[in-house]
């Protein structure tokens, strides 16, 4: 019953091909590849058709399995003893499943635990688009188990041990990757194996053993959360730097000088850019949303209309992929509302610019604005005179922007359940968090509400405290001297649910808990409207802090840049 043989099968004519009648039989004739002359019979088919009739380069094989059916495979053997050795282990397998010493299962492992690695990747790759992982995940994963592989030399899944993957670790910590990154490789082929043990491609994991390293003893990056007053002179920085890089000259005899002739209306375009910036500032620090989340949030996801005012994080936004709700300060709000009418009035003066009808209103799938890059938020820190590192080695990021929200809250008194909802965090939650709270009567908006006022335009002066105003403000609010994960003891721990429909639970503490505190808010910055544009203002704005100047309280009555020219010389600005 068991048998190989080459089967055969029809090719269409080969380029160039003619057909000829030998010895009573249709013959293809054609020129192959090298130059010589090819033969081989041809068919005609009902339709008028003709083909070629070739053999299989490599042989097929013939066997009864061990419920008695007939099953026919490619051997992807060219010779016909090697051919006959895989038939021939083929039927000593089926001869141990029929005698009970091998199961089905335990043969498919064996046979799957040959195949490719790579083939076993891919089909990891397209279960994870499957169940909607981002594609920047799924890229991150492919990445560092393609890495392991490639240095490692794996071709089957059985090549993959313990001691093979503590050996890579070992030498990728010598070679200076940091312990999180170690951690993530580690991470991802663990997934990736108990994908394998799941879908019956392996039967054990054969790195659950393999230890962790330790982040703490390691830890590369270490965000660190801003002070009031950091805050503020960024947002400051975020909105005019675009002005000094449009008026700075930077070579020739002037070179540092804020004398470059800048068209009236490259200025208001500017003002924007440098709104737009500092809005999205400010949403990372009052909102508590991701970078990522925050640069995927459309108009749509925005409910400006109701009295209470939030986003709408979707679940294919959201990191931990379900819904939520975000609530926004009432100057917040109208933050937005004023940017988004600005982009609708430029949306119309382009519209017709092209000779097309004016939009009415803005589109609801676009983005509502974009989130300044690393590099943009890195010059605005220098731009602000604000330490990127501090003494301890922590480090300012775009993301530290969403822990200083949290820390500020956490400085303020606010209970750790609000810290939580605030933060939309999941993991490590209380059972009394998980099931028995209701985060829809949580006071979040109230406790939000507390929060320092953040102007994204006013007067500078009042605005910005000077430095030994921000070191009182660190010693008064008990952080000086403390690592930040001591600031962060209540670490918020799950997702906020949709924003309260009804404003009145956090009515009250604003009406009376907050009302001192915005008093003296309001008290330290006394100009919070947006003045009209005026190129002077803009001018006076680059000379009061253009990044030349000590914080001295002689220098802010240097109004012209003939008088900053000494101190522009002595002190080069790299960018």
């Amino acid at each position: 019953m068991s048998s190989i043989r080459r089967n055969w099968h029809t090719k269409p004519l080969p380029k160039g091909a003619h057909v000829a009648t030998r010895k009573g039989e249709l013959v293809a004739v054609w020129v192959g590849r090298n130059g010589k002359e090819r033969t081989a019979q041809a068919i005609e088919r009902g339709d008028g058709t003709k083909r070629i009739r070739v053999q299989s380069a490599t042989y097929f094989m013939q066997y009864a399995d061990q419920d008695g059916v007939i099953q026919r495979a490619n051997t992807y053997c060219r010779d016909k003893a090697s051919a006959q050795a895989v038939l021939s282990k083929r039927e000593r397998e089926v001869e141990l499943i029929r005698t009970g010493h091998l199961t089905a299962t335990e043969l498919e492992l064996t046979r799957r635990g040959q195949d490719p690695i790579e083939d076993h990747l891919k089909a990891h790759i397209e279960s994870l688009r499957s169940r909607s992982r981002t594609e920047g995940h799924i890229r991150n994963v492919k990445l560092s188990i393609e890495r392991v592989i490639k240095d490692c030399g794996l071709r089957t899944l059985r090549d993959i041990d313990a001691d093979k993957m503590e050996s890579w670790l070992q030498n990728a910590k010598a070679g200076g990757l940091g312990a999180s990154t170690r951690n993530k490789v580690l991470t991802s082929w663990r997934s990736f194996l108990n994908w394998c043990c799941k879908t019956q491609r392996l039967d054990r994991e054969p790195l659950k053993w393999v230890d962790r390293a330790n982040v703490a003893v390691d830890q590369r990056r270490k965000p660190r959360a801003l002070t009031h007053g950091e805050a503020l002179r960024l947002l400051w920085a975020a909105s005019n730097r675009p002005f000094y890089e449009a008026q700075v000259i930077r070579s020739g005899p002037r070179k540092w000088q804020l004398l470059a002739q800048v068209p009236d209306d490259r200025l208001a375009e500017l003002e924007w850019v440098g709104y737009e910036r500092a809005l999205a500032v400010k949403l990372l620090l009052l909102t508590g949303l991701r970078v990522g989340e925050l640069s995927k949030t459309t108009i749509a996801d925005l409910n400006l209309d109701d009295e209470c005012a939030s986003i709408r994080v979707r679940a294919e936004v959201n990191k931990n992929r379900t819904e939520a709700g975000v609530y926004l300060r009432p100057d917040v709000a109208e933050d937005i509302r004023e940017w988004l009418k600005h982009k609708l009035q430029m949306a119309r003066q382009e519209a017709l610019a092209a000779g097309l009808p004016a939009p009415i209103r803005l589109d609801p799938s676009e983005t509502i604005l974009r989130v300044p890059s690393t590099r943009v938020f890195l010059a605005d820190l220098k731009h602000a005179e604000i330490a990127k590192t501090d003494d301890r080695g922590f480090i300012a990021t775009r993301h530290g922007l969403r822990g200083t929200g949290c820390t500020w809250l956490s400085n303020d008194g606010t209970p750790e359940q609000v810290v939580s909802a605030f933060m939309r965090h999941r993991t490590g939650a209380t059972l009394a968090e998980k099931h028995y709270t209701d985060r829809r009567l949580l006071d979040v908006a109230g406790w939000v509400d507390r929060l320092p006022a953040l102007p994204l335009a006013g007067n500078v002066d009042g605005i910005l405290p000077e430095a030994h105003e921000c070191e009182e403000e660190i010693q008064a609010s008990g952080t000086d001297g403390l690592p930040i994960d001591d600031a962060r003891k209540c670490a918020p721990k799950c997702a906020l649910p949709s924003v309260p429909a009804s404003h009145d639970l956090s009515s009250r503490v604003r009406e009376q808990g907050s009302t001192d505190r915005a008093q003296t808010a309001l008290q330290s910055t006394p100009d919070t409207t947006k003045p009209p544009f005026r190129r002077s203002q803009v001018v006076s704005r680059v000379e009061r802090l253009n990044g030349f100047e000590p914080s001295t309280s002689t220098l802010a009555r240097l109004r012209s840049t003939t008088e900053l020219q000494p101190l522009a010389r002595s002190r080069k600005i790299a960018w």
